[in-house]
């Protein structure tokens, strides 16, 4: 579990100097003009009762501060004991938080272990002054000014220590010494700029601006003139005290950052792409710039640019900034939406049934026979078609995006199908009307209940179709089970629901699936299911749960040609939602399954989105499975992580399991890696 901190982990940890000044001292990093204090701090504010943290899997919510105290910091203080990185970014976190008691064993540790000696007496001399220790805070700092000598961080803090002391003329001079070693550190010129304000008013503070921005290598003084300028609505002035500043090869986080906060708020957007995007590194600077590009592309809908810099900041794989990144992505695809998707010329369209024999999410993997139970061959089967959507004429889905119709007319056939499959002795299976070349068919008008008969009469027991009301956003679902060989409809229900309730929509789809078991019968023994990973996700969840069926059944009918891959609507987010379902449900072992499946997919689909997910599959294969079946997949995850080096020695050396079954599924995984094509339907 990761702190939500803006400063370290958007920032990766660092500054790009490594000077320890921009995170270590806790005053507000807020804009100059927004000082209130004549120290440069925000008035005091009361620490809030619960603390905002994001996990593993990028998921942000509160925890109670105690809690985050007590559970999350003080253990990894101590996990971090002998590692200078993590223990400074740890102490930089609760300091920020203002849990200076909680970390002052930490500081001295950090003192004893460190490498960079103005880091951490920085750091002990900010904890110390802050607990009230202010003749230790003095010793810290003189030291550390000994070892590394007079950095400006160590002297505008030993400052703060005088300030204090109540001895504000030593404060004033160390001040000035600190200014003239280093006029870019933010807290000193912003304390030093606060504290001439004070004295003389907005006059002493421009020209002290002016006299820190004569200081041979300054920069952030001429940010803040900047700024000014930008407000003043004088831009151009602004623009030409940044570019003097990009020339000198000025290319520090906070410089781009500010450049492009501040033209990307005037709306100068052109400007934002022509100053910082070429000389951004999302590997090296601050994440926020690459927040503020995404903005800048969303701005001006430039959509090609936009998925560049998503794939670029999702490769970081940042927990911290991973909800922006969605936020962004559906942005563009809102934008991409509304775009007409080119017509594939495949003639005249010919319908044809597809069968799907297992759960989708069992497909893509090839055939991992040993992890899936099997059912006897001759097991009653029950057939599920695809309801009809009324007043929708024959549509081949392809020539327009999906829609909530249309999804739902495959999500729940495939659903129920599953269903069957894991909780009865009978065997689902779905039937995908589909166009090649453009995807699955939507039709309009009831079924030919006689024609649909007639044609299924010896693949299966039982049929189970329908049809599909849609009012506005509210739909009936209305399903009919049949006798195949009686020829007779044996059982009806309907279900309204809103697709933007989702408890309803689940509690509506669930009854069915309840329904529908007690019409058949032939339950497992005991209630069991017949993967013992499996199990059902809450009715709150089913909606999303569903809406991966269908996504799962686009990505498989991309890899067989039967849809083109534009038609794939947002294909991050369709990679994104199993590993949020994982999350939510660890035992619920088919939401792995799903974001494993997709992910093979979407391998053989040739995306170059795969390098985002590494990490992620790694958080989500080590939890919800048991150890067994975890080492089993290992093989499958060097496949969708396409690191077919360990995927090859995982196949040479000795195999997780000892049985031909597994042997044969290794070879096909390899050889699908090596580029040899395998069907991902069958």
């Amino acid at each position: 579990m990761l702190k939500g901190l803006w400063r370290r982990l958007l920032a990766g940890g660092k500054s790009d100097s490594g000077n320890p000044e921009a995170s270590a001292t806790p005053v507000a990093a807020a804009p100059p003009a927004d000082a209130h204090q004549p120290d440069g701090k925000p008035p005091a504010v009361e620490p809030s009762p619960m603390v905002s943290v994001v996990d593993e899997f990028g998921r942000q919510f509160e925890i109670p501060r105690e809690t985050w105290r007590q559970q999350v910091l003080a253990p990894n203080l101590a996990k971090n004991a002998d590692d200078p990185e993590g223990l400074y970014g740890l102490i930089v976190s609760a300091m920020n938080d203002g849990l200076f008691e909680d970390v002052e064993a930490a500081s001295a540790r950090l003192l004893a272990i460190d490498p960079v000696a103005e880091r951490s007496h920085t750091i002990r001399g900010i904890v110390l002054m802050q607990l009230g220790r202010l003749a230790e805070a003095e010793i810290v700092l003189r030291e550390g000014m000994r070892r590394a000598g007079e950095t400006g961080t160590l002297l505008t803090n030993l400052a703060k220590v005088c300030d204090r002391s109540g001895n504000e003329a030593a404060a004033d001079a160390i001040l000035e010494r600190a200014i003239a070693r280093d006029p870019n550190q933010e807290n000193g010129l912003l304390w030093w700029l606060a504290r001439a304000r004070e004295r003389g008013g907005e006059p002493a503070w421009d020209a002290g601006l002016a006299r820190a921005a004569a200081i041979p290598g300054a920069w952030r003084p001429q940010l803040w003139q900047a700024l000014a300028l930008v407000k003043q609505n004088r831009v151009d002035e602004a623009v030409a005290i940044y570019r003097e500043l990009l020339a000198r090869d000025v290319v520090h986080s906070d410089v781009l950052f500010s450049i492009s906060g501040d033209l990307g708020n005037a709306g100068r957007i052109d400007l934002v792409f022509s100053l910082v995007a070429g000389r951004y590194d999302p590997a090296h600077h601050d994440v926020r710039i690459g927040l503020n590009l995404l903005q800048a592309c969303l701005q001006a809908e430039l959509v090609d640019d936009g998925l560049a810099w998503l794939k670029r900041m999702y490769a970081l794989q940042n927990p911290a900034i991973k909800q922006h990144l969605d936020r962004f992505a559906a942005g563009f695809d809102e934008i991409l939406a509304k775009r007409p998707l080119a017509q594939a010329d495949i003639g005249e369209p010919r319908v044809e049934n597809m069968m799907l024999a297992s759960p989708i999410w069992q497909y893509g993997m090839d055939d991992p026979r040993w992890l899936f139970a099997d059912k006897p061959e001759d097991a009653p089967r029950v057939l599920f078609y695809v309801p009809s959507v009324s007043g929708r004429a024959h549509d081949p889905a392809g020539t327009q995006r999906e829609d909530t119709a249309g999804r739902l007319s495959r999500a729940v056939p495939l659903y129920l199908a599953e269903c069957v499959h894991e909780r009865t002795t009978l065997i689902g299976t779905t039937l995908l009307p589909v166009v090649k070349g453009t995807g699955p068919a939507v039709f309009g008008a009831g079924h030919d209940m006689d024609t649909l008969l007639d044609a299924l009469a010896e693949h299966g027991a039982w049929l189970v179709t329908g049809r599909i009301d849609e009012n506005a956003e509210m739909f009936t679902l209305v399903l009919g089970a049949w006798d195949v060989a009686q020829r007779t409809c044996i059982a009806t229900r309907e279900a309204t629901f809103s697709v933007q309730d989702p408890a309803s929509f689940g509690a509506a789809v669930r009854a069915l699936e309840d329904w529908l078991l007690g019409v058949l019968g032939h339950a497992l023994a005991g209630g069991t299911t017949l993967d013992p990973w499996y199990a059902r996700v809450p009715d709150a969840w089913l909606p999303t749960y569903l809406l991966c069926l269908n996504q799962s059944l686009m990505l498989s009918l991309v890899s067989n040609g039967v849809a083109e891959r534009g038609s794939l609507h947002g294909e991050r987010d369709i990679l994104e939602r199993p590993f949020m379902l994982a999350a939510e449900f660890p035992d619920a072992g088919q939401t792995r399954m799903l974001a494993l499946s997709a992910l093979a997919k979407t391998r053989r689909n040739g995306s170059d989105l795969m390098p985002e997910f590494t990490r992620r599959v790694e958080v989500m294969m080590n939890k919800g499975l048991t150890p067994e079946i975890r080492a089993a997949l290992e093989p499958l995850v060097h496949f969708v992580n396409a690191d077919d080096a360990a995927l090859e020695q995982a196949c040479a050396g000795q195999p997780a399991r000892d049985d031909e079954a597994y042997r044969v599924w290794l070879r096909k995984l390899l050889h699908s890696a090596v580029g040899g094509t395998a069907n991902t339907l069958q």
